[in-house]
């Protein structure tokens, strides 16, 4: 794969992941922007320009990855209050 392709690549796994993660698919979602980010972060050399939308690319899936994990902690803590109220 070329740059540009990475690039594209990249983006249509961070584009799979907002859908995943607009339904509440949490994993799978950030499975995709895991897979996004190991795409443009196999050692290729970018352009000047390319260097840009790599680095924006990197920077939403972080964001991504972040609300991901937030996602999966506050069902864990939620399905954890429900067990303990349960018990009553």
């Amino acid at each position: 794969m070329n740059t540009k392709e990475k690039i594209k690549a990249s983006r249509k796994k961070l584009d799979d992941g907002i859908v995943l993660w607009k339904v509440g698919k949490y994993e799978r979602a950030s499975k995709r922007f895991k897979q996004a980010v190991k795409i443009i972060e196999d050692g290729t050399s970018f352009s000047d320009d390319e260097k840009k939308d790599v680095r924006d690319l990197k920077s939403s899936c972080g964001v991504h990855i972040s609300k991901c994990d937030a996602m999966l902690l506050y069902d864990q803590q939620l399905m954890k209050s429900y067990e303990e109220h349960r018990r009553f």
